[in-house]
């Protein structure tokens, strides 16, 4: 889907070395988290520092054709359970799947949103279905689920799904009334502010739980997320940063 495709592949290598690298590191706790944070948030962080961006003042009234929802919803429920088995595979990249398979209009950010939401929700009852038949955990929660609860039965598996929809149906109506007040603020925020206080704060996270070993990761997958962006290629290259030592890992054991 690239157009640079040169520029892609670079992005998905350079990443996944990276990758390697980090989670090869026995002496680093919790690895992820510098590897991740670096790579697509301060990163983005800074770059937003850098540009300076102005929020425009939000429209919170729109109208939306009902019968436009069936196909992102489509595509979600298609691509989701494709990923939901795949190592390394989120929402991110079933929603690009999922708007490809129902040829989805590129520009219509609308019917992406709801394909994105939609994503979400099926991969994340999918993790748990993954969990169910495979005993692999795809997500957080599934894996905080596995810690408590062991294997599960059928019933809480039915449990867990019915329990997703609803805070789904609950999450929708509660974001969309809260949207309607947030909208009307959030042009009045200094952005720059923001991204500056919430780059500290990673940083604080990052030395609490990793050390000064997290923070070099921390510095280093920052600035190769930086070089990686400014290629103007897709974020989703960036998960070589995962993909590469999990094919690795499941081949060679290594």
């Amino acid at each position: 889907m690239e157009k640079n495709k040169f520029y892609a592949l670079l992005v998905f290598l350079l990443t996944g070395i990276l990758g390697f690298g980090v989670l090869n590191l026995h002496e680093l706790k919790e690895p992820l988290l510098p590897l991740l944070t670096g790579l697509f948030g301060s990163s983005m962080l800074l770059m937003s520092i850098k540009n300076k961006p102005q929020i425009p003042e939000q429209k919170t009234e729109f109208q939306y054709e009902k019968k436009k929802i069936f196909k992102p919803v489509f595509g979600a429920f298609i691509s989701s359970p494709l990923l939901g088995f795949l190592p390394a595979l989120g929402s991110g990249q079933a929603a690009i799947l999922g708007q490809t398979i129902v040829n989805s209009n590129k520009n219509d950010n609308k019917s992406f949103l709801i394909l994105l939401g939609a994503t979400n929700i099926f991969v994340m009852g999918f993790s748990f279905i993954t969990l169910y038949l495979i005993s692999k955990t795809r997500t957080g929660a599934a894996y905080a689920i596995e810690q408590l609860l062991g294997s599960l039965s059928l019933k809480i598996l039915i449990l867990i799904l019915m329990s997703i929809l609803i805070s789904g149906i609950i999450a929708f109506f509660t974001t969309k009334y809260l949207a309607k007040i947030f909208s009307s603020k959030i042009n009045q925020i200094n952005y720059s502010l923001l991204s500056k206080i919430a780059l500290i704060i990673l940083a604080v996270i990052v030395f609490l739980v990793s050390g000064f070993l997290g923070l070099l990761i921390l510095i280093l997958s920052t600035l190769t997320g930086i070089y990686c962006l400014s290629l103007d290629v897709k974020r989703t290259n960036m998960m070589g940063c995962l993909l590469i030592p999990t094919i690795l890992f499941y081949l060679w054991g290594m």
